[in-house]
């Protein structure tokens, strides 16, 4: 519920319901053009995920410190910054998209299918809900944005579970991050890497298999609870009716991979063997790879020092060079004893 002096915005039909729009008086043009930007979000969901849970939506925007939003059955609620607090620069935060602004609202429209059209079993399968939805957004942004965009929603995916992936598993939940007192930690690894893990899942099985699978589930499970295992179940089954094996079958599939990369470990032996040959020929024929050694003008000690070091090229500067240093060394007295040093 949130309380507040509410006017009515708008109405849009998409996606198969009637979503109403009401926002604080500061936020009528706001929110006015994230109605249109659900429309084609809740037109895109339908198309992915099936008919929505519910006849009608209510999308309501407020004033807040940081955005964000919330998404209870039947409405949204999208929080937005005033006007004085966007000069303050925000944190990164693995749920936010900065190079989206709409993100939020497709997170938030995605929980009305995916945490409340189905839901987790339990605590550890709060993927089902954050996750999805957050890989729903993601696809949303490659659908309206493009493929680049969305190559870069999964770079930061990436880059927030490899920071987090020490704190624990997907499947612990609200556990993660929680006696660290580390709130980024939990989205970082429920919201960001469990998105990252749907669309690892995603190539294997197609995206039509992956499409028939999420279907299957909302309409199989509606206002239901599902667990990790029902997911690869679905998998399965749609891969196989679209020619698949099986989600759980796919690591089986490798026959062919083991068997070509046992044909590149021969190939890259017999092209060992090969050069091993050539050298040895080389070798017999005389050809071979000059010595690298130090230049015979430098005295005894210089040149046990210099050969560990560097090979000096004989040009004629450098004999000129020897010569002259060659006789400023006899000219000194003593200088046969004195312990030769390396001119740098």
């Amino acid at each position: 519920m949130a309380v507040g002096r509410f006017e009515p915005v708008g109405d849009v039909q998409g996606g198969g319901l009637t979503l109403h729009g009401f926002a604080v008086p500061r936020l009528r043009d706001d929110v006015r053009q994230e109605l249109e930007a659900a429309r084609g979000m809740l037109d895109f969901y339908a198309s992915e995920f099936g008919p929505p849970p519910y006849p009608e939506l209510v999308l309501a925007g407020v004033e807040g410190q940081v955005p964000g939003g919330h998404s209870p059955p039947g409405m949204v609620l999208l929080a937005h910054r005033p006007a004085f607090l966007k000069l303050q620069r925000l944190r990164d935060d693995p749920a936010q998209l900065a190079c989206e602004p709409n993100f939020f609202l497709a997170h938030e429209l995605a929980h009305q299918r995916w945490g409340h059209g189905v839901a987790g079993q339990n605590y550890r399968e709060r993927w089902i809900s954050e996750a999805f939805a957050h890989y729903a957004a993601a696809l949303w942004v490659r659908h309206a944005r493009g493929e680049e965009m969305f190559q870069q929603a999964l770079i930061q995916f990436e880059r927030w579970a490899l920071r987090h992936s020490e704190v624990g598993p997907i499947h612990l939940g609200y556990r993660v991050g929680h006696i660290e007192g580390d709130p980024q930690a939990f989205r970082g690894v429920v919201y960001d890497k469990g998105a990252y893990v749907l669309h690892m899942l995603r190539g294997p099985v197609g995206p039509e298999a992956f499409r028939t699978a999420m279907t299957a589930l909302q309409s199989r499970f509606r206002y239901g609870k599902v667990g990790s295992h029902q997911v690869r179940e679905e998998l399965e089954t749609a891969y196989r009716s679209v020619g698949g094996r099986g989600a759980s079958e796919l690591a089986g599939r490798d026959g062919l991979g083991r068997l070509l990369v046992l044909l590149l470990v021969l190939l890259l032996v017999l092209l060992l063997v090969l050069l091993r040959q050539l050298v040895q020929a080389l070798e017999t024929l005389g050809v071979s790879r000059p010595a690298l050694r130090p230049a015979p003008y430098l005295p005894e000690k210089a040149a046990a020092r210099a050969r560990s070091y560097v090979w000096i090229p004989r040009t004629p500067r450098r004999w000129q060079q020897a010569r002259w240093l060659s006789s400023k060394s006899a000219a000194r007295p003593g200088a046969a004893d004195a312990p030769a040093r390396r001119r740098t």
